[in-house]
């Protein structure tokens, strides 16, 4: 995992603990950063993490039904209208 990517891998794996620690811990300029990473299929971590090109941490933990890890991400100012690279949005 590189710090990129800090809260997309444990948004995906349903990692709270790792999330709320990130969210925690990162300085308020580099948490947007971290909230908008977008994984562009270079680190897939399943068969269908392949396919999220531009998925978000938020996107991830919706689609892995990882509501908690949502409701946080969202409190931490992540955009529910930010689309994969293919128009879809987290919350559609």
């Amino acid at each position: 995992m590189t710090d990129d990517d800090a809260l997309y891998v444990p948004s995906f794996k349903g990692d709270i603990d790792a999330v709320r620690s990130t969210l925690a811990t990162t300085s308020p300029t580099a948490l947007p950063v971290l909230l908008q990473y977008r994984n562009n299929g270079r680190t897939p971590l399943n068969d269908d993490d392949v396919h999220n090109g531009g998925a978000t941490p938020l996107y991830v933990a919706v689609q892995q039904n990882h509501f908690e890890i949502v409701q946080l991400l969202l409190s931490g100012g992540a955009d529910k209208d930010a689309p994969r690279n293919d128009g879809a949005t987290p919350l559609l």
